[in-house]
């Protein structure tokens, strides 16, 4: 498939998204050889699946009351960054005259109006004031990892029959691996 190449992960992502179907087809076909030969048989599946941690902070993860209290910080932060962005404008132009340039927002102020907008956006998707969305990555979940410990992590799966021929894979986000 990669010619000898070495592809990343972008590249062999992106053709599994084009050749989706495709793919789809060649596993079943894959699956009926595996049959025909007596590799996969009617009986008992194995499933089991690991915790990958997802790319996304665990502090991002919040109910509506902490984006609310994060909003109000942000929102005070911005008041404050546009307050000493205003005493600046007004000491340059003494110092410098009126109207000169001035016309750039500080690169404080526009991470935290982005911040800001993109809490708001969160927050309207919200079903109610006890669920809990991650800010960076929206579908990752809390999910207790073997150490014990709890994340925001997904839960990848594999099926896979007596005589270790995957049958079936998938990715989720719940923590629980029993069906």
């Amino acid at each position: 498939i990669s010619g000898m190449h070495h592809p990343n992960f972008r590249v062999i992502s992106n053709f599994r998204k084009e050749f989706f179907s495709y793919i789809q087809g060649v596993f079943v076909q894959v699956i009926k050889v595996c049959g025909g030969i007596g590799l996969v048989k009617v009986g008992k599946m194995d499933i089991d699946g690991t915790k990958i941690r997802a790319s996304a902070s665990s502090g991002r993860t919040k109910d509506k009351k902490g984006y609310e209290k994060w909003l109000k910080r942000i929102e005070g932060e911005i008041k404050e960054i546009l307050k000493e962005a205003g005493e600046i404008d007004d000491k340059e132009d003494k110092e410098y005259g009126h109207n000169k340039r001035g016309d750039t927002l500080p690169k404080s102020l526009r991470k935290k109006g982005a911040l800001r907008k993109k809490i708001k956006e969160m927050m309207k998707g919200l079903k109610d004031d006890k669920e809990k969305v991650n800010l960076t990555d929206n579908d990752a979940k809390f999910i207790k990892e073997r150490n014990g410990v709890i994340r925001t992590n997904y839960n990848p799966q594999i099926g896979v029959t007596k005589d270790q021929v995957i049958v079936a894979a998938d990715v989720t986000n719940n923590a629980c691996d029993a069906v």
